[in-house]
């Protein structure tokens, strides 16, 4: 369900200046339900639809609408700066309806791994379908972040872990538990070599708004079947201790807090819900290199 609201929100931002940036993601829709893809164009097929429909939409989202789009060209930012440093692989941790694959061409000599579930990934696939790849290839990598071996079932699908990666974790890591999380973090450090580049994304827990909306999102969420399990990250404050990996990774890079970081002056800072940031590392010795 949160995979579909993401790309919602991304398809309603695209070209209608609802939000502090444009995605440019006009996939977006097409990998919507065919019942809200429908409604979607419906709603932003005239010109009112686009100017006051869809700002309405994005302040009624509390600020998710701008978290989700400032998240978005945040990590596009890093990952195009990463393909340009010589990554050539990606890896998307919990990818979901994510269509990087389908609308960067900064990937065409990139392998991409969407690491999901299998349930999740038989719908990408037919959704996809007709779609066109602007990636070297997609391998979907199905995968139980919390029984799998993610490094072992990379290897299987022709991850070379020797290679360079990016590496991105995009709203995931609130919703597992500690010991999954830390697990997660060993794997990725596993297989990225030298020069790869963690972006991720979390929730810190010193947040105003989650102490007191705390109970009032777990509820909703845990309603909807996607508890958040891992919010309270207290490490989190702290990107070089995430985890095992703080061997691994190097120091934090770029904090974007308003679209001025991500190419687009702002006359207002992010609100509420938009508070959850992105960050990227610098693999700087792989845990290979280690042993």
């Amino acid at each position: 369900m949160t995979a579909s609201l993401v790309a919602a929100l991304r398809a309603l931002a695209s070209s209608t200046h609802a939000t502090l940036v444009d995605p440019e993601d006009d996939v977006a829709a097409a990998l919507l339900p065919a019942p809200l893809r429908v409604l979607l164009g419906a709603a932003l097929a005239a010109r009112p639809g686009r100017t006051l429909l869809a700002p309405a939409l994005a302040r009624a989202s509390l600020g998710l609408a701008d978290h989700i789009t400032l998240r978005s060209a945040f990590i596009d930012l890093q990952l195009r700066a990463a393909l340009a440093a010589g990554c050539t692989q990606l890896v998307i941790v919990g990818a979901g309806l994510d269509s990087r694959a389908h609308r960067l061409p900064e990937l065409r000599a990139a392998r991409v791994f969407e690491v999901d579930r299998a349930a999740g990934q038989r719908v990408k696939r037919a959704r996809v379908r007709g779609l066109p790849l602007l990636a070297r290839v997609v391998r979907y990598v199905s995968a139980d972040l919390a029984r799998a071996s993610l490094a072992a079932r990379l290897a299987d699908a022709g991850h070379d872990a020797r290679a360079p990666s990016a590496l991105i974790v995009e709203g995931v890591l609130p919703y597992l538990p500690p010991a999954v999380r830390a697990r997660l973090l060993e794997e990725l450090a596993r297989c990225a070599a030298q020069g790869s580049l963690l972006i991720a994304s979390y929730v810190p827990s010193d947040l105003a708004w989650l102490r007191v909306a705390a109970p009032l999102v777990y509820s909703a969420l845990w309603a909807i079947g996607e508890p958040m399990l891992g919010v309270a990250v207290r490490c989190a404050q702290r990107p070089r201790k995430l985890g095992h990996s703080r061997r691994y990774i190097g120091r934090q890079r770029v904090r974007p807090r308003t679209a001025a970081h991500c190419g687009r002056d702002a006359d207002r800072p992010c609100t509420l819900l938009s508070s959850k940031t992105p960050h990227a590392w610098r693999i700087q010795q792989s845990s290979r290199d280690r042993d």
